[in-house]
C-alpha cells in the first residue's frame, strides 16, 4: 500500500482537483488495496497499523493539514472509515456469505495462527504424546501444516481431488530418504499451496 500511496502523491495534494474527486481516489484505489483480503487476515491492530498509517497519510494530504491535526475529527468530516472497521465489515460479510467456507482457516494457517495438535501439545492444551503424533493418521509424525497439506492419510481423497496435482510424489518421500534440499524444497511447496513465498515449517 506503501507504493500505491507514493504513486498519486502529487494528485492527492493537489488543489485544483476537487477534494470530492481526491477522497473518491482513496477510498476507492488506496483504502482498497488496504483492505484487500481482509476478511482472512482480521482485525488485528499490528497488521492494520502500518496500513492504516499510509491512509491517514493520504487523508491529510487531501485536506491540506499537519500532524498536530485530531485524526479522529478528520475521519469524521469526511466520512472515513479506519482500516480497522472495514476490515471488521469484510470479516462479517465473509461469515454471512460463506457461513460453511474455510477461508477463515487459510487466513489462520497464512498467519501462523491456525492451532495444529502439535502447537497445542507444545503448550500442555492437550496431551503431551501429540506433539511427535497425528491424531488422525496415527503417524509418529508431528501433525503440523506440512503434514495436514502433503502426507496425511486423513486427508488423502480431497487431497487428490484439490491440491493433489501440484504436489510431486518426490516431495511426499523427502522425509523418508531424509534429503535436506528436498526438504526446503518441500517447505517452499507449502508456501506457494498458501498463496505466499514461506519457507518455514509452520507448526
Amino acid at each position: 500500500m506503501q507504493n500505491a500511496y507514493f504513486a498519486p502523491n502529487h494528485f492527492l495534494k493537489n488543489k485544483s482537483i476537487p477534494t470530492a474527486i481526491r477522497l473518491k481516489a482513496l477510498q476507492s484505489v488506496l483504502i482498497l488495496i488496504g483492505t484487500y483480503v481482509g476478511e482472512l487476515f482480521g482485525m488485528s491492530e499490528q497488521r492494520n497499523s502500518p496500513i492504516q498509517k499510509v491512509s491517514d497519510q493520504a487523508l491529510r494530504l487531501i485536506a491540506g493539514v499537519g500532524i498536530k491535526t485530531a485524526l479522529n475529527r478528520l475521519r469524521a468530516e469526511f466520512v472515513i472509515n479506519t482500516i480497522k472497521s472495514k476490515k471488521s465489515c469484510l470479516r462479517e460479510r465473509d461469515y454471512i456469505k460463506w457461513p460453511t467456507s474455510r477461508l477463515q482457516d487459510i487466513g489462520k494457517i497464512r498467519t501462523g495462527s491456525y492451532w495444529t495438535c502439535e502447537k497445542l501439545g507444545k503448550l500442555k492444551f492437550i496431551q503431551n504424546i501429540y506433539v511427535n503424533m497425528c491424531p488422525l493418521c496415527h503417524c509418529n509424525v508431528p501433525e503440523n501444516i506440512e503434514h495436514i497439506l502433503l502426507d496425511c492419510s486423513r486427508w488423502a481423497v480431497i487431497r487428490k481431488d484439490t491440491i493433489g496435482q501440484f504436489i510431486p510424489r518426490l516431495y511426499k518421500l523427502a522425509n523418508l530418504i531424509n534429503n535436506e534440499p528436498l526438504k526446503e524444497a518441500r517447505m517452499e511447496l507449502v508456501g506457494k499451496l498458501l498463496g505466499g513465498e514461506s519457507k518455514l515449517s509452520l507448526s
